[in-house]
């Protein structure tokens, strides 16, 4: 037996509780990160195919309605819909608007854009709340 072994046997004998809580310490490390990049490959497309499924709006365009079919006609646009909206207000015992407002969709020509991805029951409108 060399030196260098005689030390790392004494060593280890005077200090095992130390040595012995450094090495659970490290396991539970190593296990946390194994945890970690086992979810992380699994979930690595999830983005991407939910993206693909749901086709999300990629910009909203304000303007003169005239010049929605000349926008839907620009090379950079891949698809389009139009939304009719109303905004809506709730009023008070006094005949006063409420402070909260409502956003809602009268009338949509869908063109498949922001499809949710239905677990379970049925779609239901929805409201965009301005804050």
């Amino acid at each position: 037996m060399g030196a260098v072994s005689r030390r790392v046997r004494s060593e280890l004998r005077s200090r095992l509780r130390s040595t012995l809580l450094l090495a659970v310490v490290v396991g539970i490390a190593a296990g946390a990160t194994l945890t970690a990049l086992a979810g992380a490959r699994r979930a690595d497309s999830a983005v991407g195919r939910f993206v693909a499924y749901s086709h999300p709006a990629h910009g909203i365009v304000q303007a003169d309605p005239g010049l929605y079919a000349e926008i839907a006609r620009l090379p950079q646009v891949a698809s389009t819909v139009q939304v009719a909206r109303m905004l809506t207000a709730r009023l008070d015992a006094t005949g006063q608007p409420d402070r909260t407002l409502g956003l809602s969709v009268i009338a949509a020509d869908d063109a498949g854009f922001s499809r949710p991805l239905m677990v379970s029951g049925r779609r239901r409108a929805r409201t965009v709340s301005p804050r």
